[in-house]
């Protein structure tokens, strides 16, 4: 009974552990509380967070999808691959040679002089020709000795001279298993021509795996950094989305309370027929029709809860506006005459946005423009540098 216990127990901290870790990794709820204040209420609040959460996991499923696929794509390749090297015992001791009908394949391997490290050797491996440039061979050779006698006339000390030779000896190495096409496989030699044994080791190139790995890491990161973006953009948009239809609102507002509607009436008409326009979406007269909803269902005071709306935005003309019309409820014309003056102000202030939104389009627009400036001028210098 104890040990079930603390199984229990176990597998309960485990659990926590996890969902904690996934929280962290998908977004931390008290940080999209946060962030999302303005949005909505409490209830629609925690659908969305929900939904944010769950789009963040499906990226990082997708992430490891794709590393999925690429590892199982990369494994499958080598498995089914026809194997180059001949390796016995750590050393490569032939290379299969390519198909008639195939190109001329490049090598690079690691040279060993009596097991230690001597330098490294980049050959072709040909196609099968049935030749093995005998001449050739022999002209290299006559070269070599050439070049090994002016080695030997330097002033160098031993070491340098012994490098010198190695390099040597690997380059005519190089050259005559180059010029080789006999055989299906091209036969390494096992030792130098002083008799010094010779080995060849693979020099495994894992670039791809590494680029892959650093391209996952670097996926996961920007996920992870990026997992409250969309929660910035949508409170983004929504404070803009209120600036920009705040005016528009008020202006129909003051037609509708002038034309004899009491303050709900034309708040009602205004909000639902801007909404009911076809192909018309706005963040501001979505929660305007919510709000409505909300007062008719539980016969809340209106002002009161266009003033939390307004408090939540954070929007500052709205906070005004409401306060303006919680003074002034009662007082009919005179609320309709400073909601008007209201709209002109903030009429004003969206043109102010809109020069100042403009300035830094141009301003984003300089760099490209002098790209564009340095083409042309290149474009049209080119011709009179080409004739110098």
């Amino acid at each position: 009974m104890v040990n079930n216990n603390d199984k229990r127990m176990t597998n309960s901290k485990r659990s926590c552990i996890f969902k904690a870790f996934l929280e962290k990794l998908c977004g931390d709820n008290k940080e999209y509380r946060r962030k999302t204040e303005m949005l909505s209420d409490e209830e629609s609040r925690k659908k969305y967070i929900i939904k944010m959460q769950n789009r963040n996991k499906k990226r990082y499923i997708i992430l490891l999808i794709a590393a999925a696929l690429f590892a199982l794509i990369f494994s499958l390749q080598n498995a089914f691959d026809e194997p180059e090297f001949v390796v016995e015992n750590g050393r490569v001791t032939g290379i299969r040679r390519p198909y008639e009908n195939e190109k001329p394949v490049t090598y690079r391997l690691g040279v060993f002089e009596s097991g230690k490290a001597a330098g490294e050797i980049t050959f072709a491996v040909n196609p099968k020709i049935g030749s093995d440039n005998s001449d050739f061979k022999e002209n290299e050779k006559n070269e070599r000795e050439n070049r090994l006698a002016q080695t030997k006339n330097t002033a160098d000390d031993a070491k340098r001279e012994k490098e010198r030779k190695l390099r040597l000896e690997c380059e005519k190495i190089a050259k005559n298993l180059t010029a080789s096409t006999d055989g299906a496989f091209l036969v390494l030699p096992d030792s130098f021509a002083d008799g010094s044994p010779l080995e060849f080791r693979e020099i495994k190139g894992n670039s791809a795996i590494v680029y892959f790995l650093a391209l996952t890491i670097l996926s996961f990161f920007i996920i992870y950094s990026a997992r409250y973006k969309g929660v910035e953009n949508d409170t983004k948009n929504a404070r803009e989305d209120i600036e920009k239809e705040l005016p528009g609102f008020i202006n129909t507002l003051v037609l509708l309370l002038e034309a004899g509607l009491v303050l709900s009436s034309a708040f009602e008409r205004a909000a639902s027929a801007r909404r009911n326009t076809p192909g018309f979406k706005s963040y501001f007269y979505e929660q305007l029709v919510l709000l409505q909803e909300k007062v008719t269902a539980t016969n809340s005071s209106f002002v009161r809860e266009l003033t939390v709306f307004s408090g939540r935005s954070g929007v500052r003309e709205f906070v005004r506006v409401c306060g303006i019309i919680a003074d002034n409820i009662e007082l009919g014309s005179e609320l309709s005459g400073k909601l008007s003056a209201e709209s002109e102000l903030l009429w004003h202030s969206r043109k102010k946005s809109v020069v100042e939104k403009g300035h830094i389009a141009e301003t984003k627009l300089t760099l490209p423009l002098m790209i564009l400036l340095l083409v042309l001028i290149l474009v049209t210098i080119a011709p009179a540098m080409m004739e110098m």
